[in-house]
């Protein structure tokens, strides 16, 4: 089994297409059979001293940053010719 490790900062990729010019950078090449996505951040303290730019940060990278990389990856992983997960 193979595995590669890619460093990308997810709160700066805004698009699916972004995260499309990142595997196709780094992940070309690669078959993927398992996709474990985590990334994730959170703010400590009442809600009301959240600012709305960082509540908009926390919900941007724990929901859109994961959908945006399953998109990305997704017809790759269905074109295997074994299962993925």
């Amino acid at each position: 089994m193979e595995t590669k490790a890619v460093c990308a900062d997810l709160s700066a990729i805004t698009s699916v297409q972004g995260y499309r010019d990142l595997v196709a950078e780094h992940m070309e090449d690669l078959d993927i059979g398992i996709l474990a996505l985590n990334a994730g951040t959170m703010i400590l303290g009442p809600s009301d001293l959240i600012s709305d730019a960082q509540f908009e940060q926390v919900i941007g990278l724990n929901s859109l940053q994961v959908l945006y990389m399953t998109k990305a990856l997704i017809n790759k992983m269905y074109s295997r010719e074994k299962r993925s997960a």
